[in-house]
């Protein structure tokens, strides 16, 4: 007995209830025959099936919709799209995303982009769904630029302030984090604090390099800024390995400690040392801007800020794009007051006495 109809049924009814529906009409029968990959007779048969059951119903033209019972007792019309970048930590964002919006009985959907040109960003951004939030890239273009400005009142972004435009932006990393984690530091007794970058020079890395040096100056202390950006690996963490190794054996690394821009930075930094004989927390102290969820179960754990629960600031957020910012007394930039301070084991005080680290490590050949 082919009971394969079933589970085309039982999947389009998930599908119907979840609202992936409450954007683009009802697929037809071929696409839902060639998307699924069942025959048509089968594809035919599973619709059948839901219009039986009242889930579907036929119109007088053939085509077939949702039935009104079925799409008015819906949760809700509220329907959020959730633009990124493929990135791991587009998950961090869109699992305490998807819980505020379906508490309010909705919906949202994460839409990847590869570019600027990409179909998903102007169904994102153009009208289609009830709001927006967007992990924009530094090379945002022109065009798509203009479109997000002109839907700024149902739109909010992540990682990339926008608010020049009137675009409200979600920081959960404080504007102090940085100083923070240089003024720990300095409480260690550290004199000389490199900063190291792998990554484009996006708004994000741009500001976190001026903190950087506005800390450096604030505390008198000196630093270089280590950016090896440019190497030809496609990974943050692989172009921070072989970067931080080409410093150590080139013995040009002077520093007693290292501020990462970012966490995946830091993790090639952790190997460079590791194959080095350097060790973290020991003969050098590492610290990064980024994940805490991350940074807190890396050997050794990785000093950091310690951001604060993100469903505060994606609510405001969410408000914004309910109310289309009609009214809106708050600022624009939706983010904490103060930075906390994870702090791992990766930092400690300066070793004694003060030498270049490469004649510091204890297995060096």
């Amino acid at each position: 007995m082919n009971v394969k109809y079933k589970e085309i049924a039982e999947t389009l009814l998930h599908r119907i209830q979840r609202g992936d529906y409450a954007v683009n009409s009802f697929p037809g029968q071929p696409t839902l025959a060639k998307e699924l990959g069942v025959s048509y007779l089968t594809a035919r048969r599973a619709i059948t099936d839901l219009i039986d059951r009242g889930v579907l119903t036929r119109e007088y033209n053939g085509r077939v919709k949702i039935a009104a019972t079925v799409d008015s007792s819906r949760k809700s019309p509220l329907n959020i799209a959730f633009l990124t970048r493929p990135t791991p930590i587009a998950w961090d964002w869109y699992a305490p995303l998807q819980a505020i919006v379906e508490a309010r009985q909705g919906s949202v959907r994460m839409l990847n982009y590869l570019d600027w040109h990409d179909q998903n960003v102007y169904d994102a951004i153009g009208g289609q769904y009830d709001g927006a939030f967007i992990i924009p890239t530094h090379d945002i273009t022109r065009l798509a630029l203009d479109l997000l400005v002109e839907n700024r009142h149902r739109v909010v972004t992540l990682f990339q302030d926008l608010t020049e435009y009137g675009v409200p932006y979600v920081d959960q990393a404080p504007a102090n984090g940085v100083f923070r984690l240089i003024e720990h530091l300095v409480q260690l007794g550290h004199r000389t604090i490199d900063c190291l970058n792998t990554e484009p020079h996006d708004l994000l890395i741009r500001q976190n390099i001026a903190h950087w040096r506005h800390a450096l100056e604030h505390f008198g202390v000196q630093g270089t800024l280590q950016d090896v950006s440019d190497e030809p690996y496609p990974d943050g963490s692989l172009k921070a390995y072989h970067g931080t190794r080409k410093l150590f054996y080139g013995n040009k690394l002077k520093a007693t400690a290292i501020f990462s821009t970012t966490v995946r930075t830091a993790n090639g930094l952790y190997r460079a040392a590791y194959d080095r004989g350097i060790q973290i927390g020991k003969d050098l102290s590492v610290c990064a801007f980024g994940s805490y969820e991350i940074a807190q179960i890396m050997i050794p754990s990785l000093t950091c800020e310690k951001s604060p629960e993100r469903t505060p600031f994606l609510e405001r957020g969410l408000e914004w794009i309910l109310t289309h910012g009609k009214n809106w007394t708050k600022p624009l930039r939706i983010c904490p007051g103060e930075a906390g301070l994870f702090h791992g084991e990766s930092t400690a005080p300066p070793p004694q006495p003060t030498e270049p680290i490469a004649t510091r490590a204890s297995h060096l050949k």
